[in-house]
């Protein structure tokens, strides 16, 4: 199971690279790309962050069944939350 998200997080993390690229391109094609980009906290995030929220990803979705297998014991969905009205 481990493997497979694994290869999942590799497929995705190409797949953001390529639409990243795509819109980085179109986003210098805009008239005023250049001074958005002088803005704080508007130019390109690192990879690293992307990467790290995937394999965060992953590793959330393996909780559950870990914690199932570790504690031998059935899985009990939460009681749902009432909305205020």
């Amino acid at each position: 199971m481990v493997e497979r998200l694994a290869k999942g997080v590799i497929a995705l993390n190409a797949e953001i690279a390529e639409i990243d690229a795509m819109i980085e391109e179109r986003f210098r094609q805009h008239r005023h790309a250049e001074v958005i980009l002088t803005l704080p906290g508007s130019g390109p995030t690192p990879r690293r962050n992307s990467e790290q929220a995937l394999l965060c990803l992953a590793r959330r979705r393996l909780n559950v069944p870990w914690a199932i297998l570790r504690d031998n014991a059935d899985y009990h969905a939460p009681p749902p939350i009432p909305v205020a009205a």
